[in-house]
């Protein structure tokens, strides 16, 4: 997401139509130091808005690898999903302590089942 002023504002007032009790964005957020993290409940939906998009290619490009995905049982909500290698390279360059951990996380918990059928 691109942090200008214009785009922060209409966000800023997305969340007010939700009810949100919101006071702005800090400057870590309007300087693209810090992402924007959102959990909405009671559906559990954790989302994070990336304003420090750094994966060596344009954010069009990356939107066009991405995924779409339905949320809840009814599938009612649907959103675009930033793909697993762009997720990973992301937290790769964003060098923080959690994010190498759920790049770890990640390779381990997507990587092919091996020797599936097979005893070893």
């Amino acid at each position: 997401m691109e942090t200008s002023k214009e785009n922060l504002e209409k966000l800023g007032r997305v969340f007010e139509e939700m009810g949100l009790d919101f006071n702005g964005f800090p400057n870590e957020v309007r300087e693209q130091k810090q992402n924007i993290s959102l959990k909405f409940s009671p559906a559990d939906l954790d989302v994070e808005l990336i304003t420090k998009f750094s994966v060596g290619r344009s954010l069009d490009q990356a939107y066009e690898e991405s995924e779409q995905v339905q949320i809840g049982p009814t599938k009612v909500a649907r959103l675009r999903v930033i793909s697993l290698d762009d997720l990973i390279s992301s937290k790769i360059k964003s060098n923080r302590t959690k994010d190498l951990f759920d790049v770890k996380e990640l390779k381990r918990i997507n990587k092919p089942k091996r020797n599936r059928g097979r005893r070893i």
